[in-house]
């Protein structure tokens, strides 16, 4: 459901350069994606000769091993005293992915005594073999990178540290000293989760890399450890794992106080919103349970929200587009803010409550009289509607998009006429055919949607001139979204377009056209691109880009197999383990006087955003410096550990 986040320190306000949409959308079909990487797409044939990879220094990936992995399993477990059978492989299963579940179950004991250790005795020893040596799970040579608001210690000299844990015991009290945290007195853990990155299976021994998140609460301060384990397992011949091995490869702590953070507010909000709480404000899987299929509206579909100041009192409201269906859809829905910060339902007094499917909305003063407009992607096209200053919208214009439904939007004077024009973005086209809306090829398509540019005439006259400037080109890729800025800073107005299951375009305007030029300044970013922003992070005067993609654990760990995709070519290899890398922060470098971009991603720590929908910079504690927020999340059904 929608969450409202206040943030209970200091406020400020932004003067936001350009015009685009505030939302993004949860796409129904990418909960094929996940499938699609780690089933459909794979080749399980002869073992893969050795050839370079692409590891992600961020994560460092364990070396393969030279065997297959299709052998038939051996009967692991992860408790000597409660043995679990391993199921036999099916054609197409991965075996590296039964032993993953089964380490995560290792992992479980160790999260359970975490959270629970005041309710149960610490027996995580059982956990590991005798002859186990380590690292400390937290190091004491931490060093302080930042002070102040938020207070960030990272480990240093990791490479050098020795092992200086042993056996049984030692394990169990390096468990025990991660509760007394920095300050020796944790009140409560209240998070705390494992994930499998990397495998790597051996004859005799499994080799992993693990990532971990944990959150405490210490007296009236918060802390957030982040860390990377290289483990080892045994695998003992009667069928047991045991970890044998284990280094700390990274670690690091965010300590704030607990009144410097996000609090949800949804609540509250929308009190007085009683369709908000009976529709939203109840989980997918209530839906799922409850709605007919026939009427093919889909509770996880890809609409996204807009936030715009409706009706000029100087208060932010809230636009949500809502879903279609074969006997129309649902209403869509405008939430205006009173003084006291909650929400009336103004839905039909704005007249903006059509049934039409809409995905998303853009509000821009598109007719300069000084109140924001409304351009609403539909199924159908973009619809047009005029505001009279009080929130009330009347419909002037639209235009069809007959090639592919219209998906998102992004707003900017490209022409410096005085007026807003319009890009719009398409997903994949309208067919037929289910088979031709798919993506093809999977890792790099160009078979999705036309996407739009519309210069706005006045009088609210759109014309599409996507072929006059230039903009065809590379234009049948699955765009979710886009983003204007001047990035090279000549005065007008670039933009760069976020593309899934491939390349991403950034079109440069050359007074005349466009350009795209992506790929001549390194930014093509072949991935799963959902989401851009722009920022100077590094405060140099030239705008930097930050594009939200996938961040797979199981991608990760399948697409460094040595069997995966066996007969394709080094390149193509790289771009399937590049898809489940995450998100990529983009460095601008036209002020150094090179014309290029440089990809800082994986020094600078940004890759791991989950699945990532869309990001925004934002200086969140006022102290000049450009932050990151990343909106992220996916379907996991019953599966709850996700990362």
């Amino acid at each position: 459901m929608p969450r409202f986040l206040k943030h209970s320190g200091h406020q400020r306000s932004a003067k936001i350069k350009g015009f685009e949409s505030d939302f993004q959308h949860n796409f129904c079909c990418l909960g094929m994606r996940f499938f699609l990487l780690i089933a459909v797409s794979f080749t399980l044939g002869c073992t893969r000769p050795s050839r370079p990879t692409a590891p992600d220094a961020e994560s460092p990936q364990i070396r393969p091993s030279q065997t297959s992995g299709l052998e038939r399993p051996a009967q692991i477990s992860i408790n000597a005293e409660d043995p679990i059978s391993n199921p036999e492989l099916r054609d197409g299963e991965w075996r590296t992915e039964h032993l993953t579940e089964q380490i995560d179950r290792h992992l479980s004991s160790i999260t359970n005594f975490l959270l629970q250790a005041s309710q149960q005795k610490n027996n995580t020893s059982a956990l590991v073999s005798d002859d186990f040596r380590g690292t400390a799970l937290r190091p004491t040579d931490l060093v302080t990178v930042r002070d102040g608001d938020f207070v960030i210690r990272r480990a240093d000299n990791l490479a050098r540290s020795q092992s200086d844990i042993q056996g049984k015991a030692g394990f169990a009290k390096a468990i025990e000293q991660l509760l007394a945290g920095p300050d020796g007195a944790i009140e409560s853990w209240t998070r705390c989760k494992f994930k499998v990155v990397s495998v790597d299976e051996q004859p005799d021994r499994v080799a992993t890399n693990v990532m971990w998140q944990a959150l405490f609460d210490s007296n009236d301060r918060s802390t957030q450890i982040t860390s990377t384990w290289h483990c080892v397992w045994s695998s003992s011949s009667d069928g047991t794992v045991r970890l044998t091995r284990l280094a700390v490869a990274q670690y690091e702590e965010v300590e704030t106080s607990r009144f410097n953070r996000f609090v949800d507010a949804t609540n509250r909000v929308m009190q007085n919103a009683e369709d908000f709480r009976a529709q939203l404000g109840q989980s997918i899987d209530y839906w799922y349970d409850r709605m007919e299929h026939s009427f093919c509206i889909m509770p996880s579909s890809y609409q996204g929200i807009s936030v715009a100041d409706v009706n000029g009192d100087g208060l932010d409201d809230l636009f949500v587009p809502q879903p279609g269906g074969v006997a129309g859809g649902l209403p869509n829905k405008l939430y205006v803010q009173q003084s006291d910060g909650t929400t009336v339902d103004w839905s039909q007094e704005s007249n903006l409550d059509w049934l039409i499917e809409t995905h998303s909305a853009l509000f821009v003063d598109f007719d300069e009289d000084g109140d924001q407009d409304v351009a609403v992607a539909t199924v159908m096209g973009v619809v047009f509607a005029e505001n009279d200053g009080h929130g009330r919208f009347s419909r002037r214009a639209t235009k069809l998009t007959p090639d592919a439904p219209p998906m998102s939007l992004a707003a900017a004077d490209y022409d410096n006429d005085g007026d807003l024009d319009l890009y719009v973005c398409c997903y994949s086209p309208r067919t037929s055919s289910p088979l031709m809306g798919r993506p093809i090829p999977y890792h790099d398509a160009n078979n999705g949607g036309r996407n739009l540019l519309l210069r706005n005439d006045r009088g609210w006259r759109f014309r599409d001139v996507t072929k006059q400037m230039g903009m065809d080109a590379n234009n049948r890729r699955f765009s979710f979204a886009a983003s204007w800025e001047d990035f090279d800073n000549d005065g007008d107005m670039d933009i760069y377009v976020a593309n899934d299951y491939g390349r991403n375009n950034l079109f440069r305007n050359d007074a005349d056209s466009f350009h795209d030029v992506a790929a001549e300044v390194g930014v093509e970013d072949i991935s799963a691109g959902m989401g851009v922003t722009w920022g100077d992070f590094n405060r140099d005067g030239w705008m930097d880009a930050y594009v939200s993609n996938m961040w797979s654990s199981a991608g990760r760990r399948i697409a460094f197999q040595r069997t995966f995709q066996s007969s394709a070519d080094d390149q193509t290899l790289r771009q399937f383990q590049r898809h489940a890398r995450g998100n990529s922060l983009f460095a601008n470098r036209f002020g150094d006087g090179r014309a290029q971009f440089d990809d800082v991603s994986v020094p600078l720590g940004v890759t791991m955003g989950r699945w990532a929908w869309c990001s925004q910079f934002a200086d969140i504690n006022n102290d000049g410096n450009e932050d990151l927020l990343v909106a992220n999340g996916f379907i996991t059904q019953e599966k709850s550990d996700d990362l």
